[in-house]
């Protein structure tokens, strides 16, 4: 057989295989690629060091971590914790260090129980219920400490009197001091067709406070002022000979009786 015609026959069989495969490739449908499915992760909020019961929490007491589902799963978490921090809110229980903190874990001054949580053991949570202008030193908050002061007078009822009629034998005395504020909770009321701000604070007190405080709500204007250290109860006094000095009682004399003006 002729060589060129060999070398021809050759050159076409290359050339037809070489057609074939290029087609083959590019009729064949691509394929998509798998990608790999991302586990999902859950916010835990977990303990940084041990938190005893009663103990204030802070940012600061709290590591934020990233837990795979399967692991938050065993610890009953199946979504994202949400953890706010407020003013005042306390330990329930304790926890140990590198322990979840649940919400359940934490109370806070707006729960119902918090007043029962903190009070201390044989003290009584007293309602005291005073306005804004008898509120002296500043604002009273959670945890305050304060002095209950009574405006007495000899000649009337100053807890039913709100002017003074006499000047005898009035004083103002401290009647309780450095005295717990549990709780303050503040609402608009209406008096006399004015809205004014009336402030409950619940004050823990012993049982003999408490039997001062009932009477001197029935016979005495009552302020009260936030505790200043090393303020005494002498401090804290006054009558009417120290307002008035040039104030004398004069007595005045009639048939078979006197009396004091």
């Amino acid at each position: 057989m002729n060589i060129k015609v060999v070398t021809l026959v050759a050159v076409l069989a290359i050339f037809a295989g070489g057609y074939g495969l290029t087609h083959q490739s590019s009729a064949e449908p691509s394929q998509p690629v798998k990608q790999k499915k991302q586990e999902l992760l859950v916010k835990v909020y977990v303990a940084k060091h041990d938190l005893a019961k009663g103990e204030a929490l802070s940012r600061s007491d709290v590591v934020v971590e990233k837990w795979k589902q399967a692991k938050a799963n065993k610890f009953g978490l199946d979504k994202d914790q949400s953890l706010v921090f407020k003013t005042g809110q306390l330990v329930r229980t304790p926890i140990s260090a590198g322990a979840v903190i649940y919400p359940e874990n934490i109370i806070s001054i707006q729960d119902p129980d918090y007043v029962d949580f903190i009070i201390q053991p044989n003290r009584i949570a007293f309602p005291l219920e005073t306005t804004s202008d008898a509120i002296v030193g500043g604002v009273i908050r959670t945890n305050s400490h304060i002095d209950v002061l009574a405006l007495t007078s000899t000649a009337q009822n100053l807890a039913n009197d709100r002017s003074i009629n006499s000047y005898k034998g009035v004083s103002l005395a401290p009647i309780l001091m450095n005295i717990k504020v549990l709780k303050v909770a503040t609402e608009k009321v209406k008096e006399n067709k004015e809205e004014r701000d009336k402030t409950s604070l619940i004050l823990e007190l012993t049982p003999k406070q408490v039997s001062t405080l009932t009477i001197a709500k029935r016979i005495a204007q009552l302020e009260v002022h936030q505790t200043i250290e090393n303020v005494t109860a002498k401090d804290l006094s006054a009558n009417s000979g120290d307002v008035m000095g040039t104030y004398h009682a004069i007595t005045e004399f009639r048939a078979g009786n006197s009396s004091v003006k």
